[in-house]
């Protein structure tokens, strides 16, 4: 299995900080959020190697960082590879989006295992190895859902999933204004071999629908277009209309470091977010 952690957006949210500074590569408590998310990747014995995307702007300096962790670990028993992917985007507006990212690395790195997905700004407190549990049972595309409780804390920021009693997803929108329900789907995923040949399948049927998708965005101000290869979770909703998606109730809490003030509330994170 293969990780893949996202890290090509430019984060305008977060300006000024993330101005000349990609967000992974912003420090919570004196650690870099990258290190966070890949202390808990390198955990499971099922992850074999851990893949970074990135945009050219910022390839340079997440090489930097992969350089300053290699000298750290100097003299340490090899750990799992980890390779920094440059998807050669230059600019904010010219961005392939996450599901293009993934349609990429895929290309490009010929991906053709199993894939365990996450964002490269989502602190959490838990242990994947009962999600990659769940994966071995389902054999198919896995997700982690929580109940956010409030249907407003979803709209218009999070995906929302409809489940029926198997867990089966039979309805996902991607921040939707009027959620259906509850339950929020944050951007970690598992999705098998046999099927990561579909981020490139999605990137070019939404491509070909492009001028209806700006038709829809110009009457959808302040609403993600739904064909758009930006927000993952547009993939799943994609997906779980052609094939079975599962999802599994997350084992914890994660934190969405999305704003400044997301990225100051980081720092009063109980301390399994950090160990």
């Amino acid at each position: 299995m293969f990780a893949v952690i996202l890290t090509a957006g430019y984060a305008t949210r977060l300006y000024p900080l993330t101005r000349n500074t990609a967000k992974p590569l912003l420090k919570v408590r004196g650690r870099l959020i990258i290190d966070f998310i890949l202390t808990k990747l390198l955990r499971e014995e099922e992850i074999q190697e851990v893949k970074i995307v990135t945009n050219n702007r910022f390839y340079q300096d997440f090489l930097e960082w992969s350089r300053n962790r290699r000298a750290r670990s100097a003299g340490k028993p090899v750990t799992k590879p980890i390779t920094i992917v440059n998807d050669r985007i230059t600019s904010n507006e010219t961005r392939l989006g996450a599901i293009g990212d993934l349609a990429f690395i895929v290309r490009e790195q010929g991906i053709r295992d199993d894939m365990l997905i996450v964002a490269g700004d989502n602190l959490f407190n838990f242990s994947l190895s009962t999600f990659v549990s769940f994966f071995n049972e389902k054999r198919a595309p896995v997700i982690l859902v929580y109940d956010a409780k409030d249907k407003s804390l979803i709209a218009g920021r999070h995906g929302c999933v409809v489940l029926d009693n198997d867990s089966r997803v039979v309805d996902f929108e991607e921040k939707p204004e009027n959620p259906k329900t509850t339950l929020a789907c944050p951007v970690f995923y598992i999705i098998p071999a046999a099927m990561v040949n579909l981020f490139e399948k999605y990137t070019s049927e939404t491509s070909q629908n492009k001028g209806m998708a700006e038709g829809r965005e110009l009457g959808n101000k302040g609403s993600p277009d739904k064909c758009s290869s930006d927000a993952p979770g547009n993939f799943i909703a994609w997906l779980s209309k052609k094939t079975s998606v599962y999802a599994m109730m997350m084992p914890g809490e994660r934190h969405d470091i999305g704003s400044i003030e997301g990225y100051k509330a980081a720092e009063g994170l109980g301390e399994r977010f950090f160990s």
